[in-house]
């Protein structure tokens, strides 16, 4: 956690003192801070993103349905966000595909995001078979996969792992999706859970095995300036 907090005030640092006027009015940013952050948006990019991934390696990949119907809008730092749909949705899409095999029938992935009175809940449900329940408690420890290790080493591991992520003054993320791998390294989930606790969130999963995983990110809508540390 404290080296996420170093990483993000050198990166906030940076963002406030290399950005135009004409550039931080033309996005509405605070260095790497989004005040009017639109999930829905940020999400599409991950779609976007894991996608082209998904089809190179499997050359198809799921329609991802996103249901946003309150146009929920939070202040958060999207390269954050980013990473974490990015990450469950390569892990949906890859769950999805190896199911479905040759079968031109692929299930739909689905994002709900949900606004309360205290917090916003994201869920990415998938129908790629699920994950054995003795399984979940291992998923969230560095290093574990249940995918070979991709080729690449420290190069294609800094792409996963998000090293390379970063938000310029638009909040475009930057990831390097020529190498970055659709899954292998262990390293997706742990951060993950890491940037949605760091701000009070948090990222649960429920799996039905022999159906498929919904995944839950929490994101604390209420901001009282709380950091946990433990």
């Amino acid at each position: 956690m404290a080296r996420i907090g170093i990483r993000i005030l050198i990166a906030q640092h940076v963002a406030l003192h290399s950005s135009t006027l004409e550039e931080s009015s033309r996005f509405s940013f605070v260095g790497l801070i989004d005040p009017q952050c639109s999930l829905a948006r940020v999400c599409r990019d991950a779609v976007s993103d894991a996608s082209v991934i998904c089809q190179r390696v499997y050359g198809d990949a799921p329609e991802v349905v996103i249901h946003d119907g309150q146009g929920v809008r939070i202040r958060h730092i999207p390269a954050h966000l980013y990473y974490i749909f990015f990450e469950l949705l390569k892990n949906s899409m890859r769950a999805v595909m190896e199911r479905s095999g040759d079968s031109l029938d692929v299930p739909e992935v689905h994002v709900i995001i949900v606004q309360s009175s205290d917090e916003v809940t994201i869920k990415i449900s998938d129908q790629g078979g699920g994950i054995p329940r003795s399984m979940l408690p291992k998923l969230f420890s560095y290093t574990y996969t249940t995918a070979e290790t991709p080729l690449g080493g420290d190069e294609a591991l800094r792409a996963s792992t998000g090293s390379s992520v970063s938000s310029g003054s638009g909040g475009e993320p930057l990831i390097g999706l020529v190498r970055a791998p659709l899954a292998g390294f262990g390293y997706g989930l742990p951060l993950s859970r890491a940037y949605a606790r760091y701000f009070g969130g948090d990222l649960q999963l429920v799996s039905m095995e022999g159906f498929g995983t919904d995944a839950y990110v929490f994101l604390s809508s209420v901001h009282k300036g709380e950091e946990e540390l433990s």
